[in-house]
């Protein structure tokens, strides 16, 4: 299982605008919305919200990675957003947020949804990856760095 399997130059988004917790999740999830994978965008911000709420998603470095089991869905799904400047998302002490990993799974598929969430950190573990990311000109660029670092490590 790779990530790069998961994603599309339409589901990556690098011009997040400033905002919190609700703007960001808006912008993800209207993304899969718009590319007909999830149903309707505020039952899903909802359930995100919520998790946040509980427990913040929000990793060391400037990354969060929102993510939640959702009934409905046929397989699980994954989008990636970069804020340039950064936004707030999660406790205030923590550092803005520049990197945001969204992905959602039905719940027959937690042991792949929890592989997904290492798979994640462990493409942000490779030195310098965060930052090629976060900088990335095109959508195309970001997945192309994803798969660079995946192929060396599958």
């Amino acid at each position: 299982m790779l990530l790069s399997e998961f994603l599309t130059p339409d589901l990556i988004i690098l011009d997040l605008p400033p905002g919190g917790v609700d703007e960001v999740l808006n912008e993800m999830v209207s993304r899969l919305h718009s590319a007909g994978l999830v149903k309707a965008v505020e039952p899903v911000v909802d359930l995100l919200r919520t998790r946040e709420t509980a427990h913040t998603t929000t990793l060391e470095s400037g990354v969060a990675i929102p993510h939640s089991m959702l009934q409905g869905l046929d397989r699980s799904l994954l989008a990636i957003a970069v804020a340039p400047d950064g936004t707030t998302f999660g406790p205030p002490e923590l550092e803005p947020v520049r990197l945001f990993f969204l992905l959602l799974s039905p719940p027959d598929e937690g042991g792949l949804h929890i592989k997904m969430l290492a798979r994640i950190v462990r493409l942000l573990r490779h030195p310098g990856t965060l930052d090629v990311l976060a900088n990335a000109p095109t959508p195309e660029a970001l997945l192309a760095e994803v798969e660079r670092v995946e192929a060396q490590h599958v």
